[in-house]
């Protein structure tokens, strides 16, 4: 992204200018995978209704529903027998909601979050193992 002008011609010859630095370049984005995606967004509006998705959902629910289409898709089917669109389409929408999710809907994060590991110094404990001096008392 550039912090240049675009130009265009004005009434008196001079190009116009529009200071569109720092915006996405939306143009960059597949117009396939848009219309795709729209298509299975028309069909959950039909199903649930058109912005219910906005309220949020558990982000589990999600990841586990972009699994299970991306498996079938990896499983060599190419369209959801339910809807009759792109599985990938329909992976790509559940992606679409979480990245939304994280800006706007993080009291639904229920992703299962491991305890940190603690970080086990065996040397200040007073333990030490050497796997090279086991491995050829061991060794047979």
């Amino acid at each position: 992204m550039t912090n240049s002008a675009s130009a265009g011609q004005d009434d008196g010859g001079q190009p116009a200018q529009k200071f569109d630095g720092g915006k996405p370049p939306l143009g960059l984005l597949s117009t396939v995978a848009m219309n795709e995606i729209a298509q299975v967004m028309a069909f959950g509006a039909q199903k649930y209704s058109a912005h219910q998705w906005r309220a949020g959902m558990d982000w589990q629910r999600l990841i586990d529903a972009a699994l299970r289409h991306i498996t079938a898709f990896n499983d060599g089917e190419d369209l959801d027998p339910e809807s009759g669109l792109s599985h990938m389409a329909h992976a790509a929408c559940c992606v679409m909601f979480l990245l939304e999710y994280e800006r706007t809907h993080r009291e639904f994060d229920n992703r299962y979050h491991p305890e940190p590991v603690p970080d086990i110094n065996l040397r200040k404990l007073g333990l030490e193992i050497n796997l090279a001096e086991e491995d050829s008392h061991g060794a047979a």
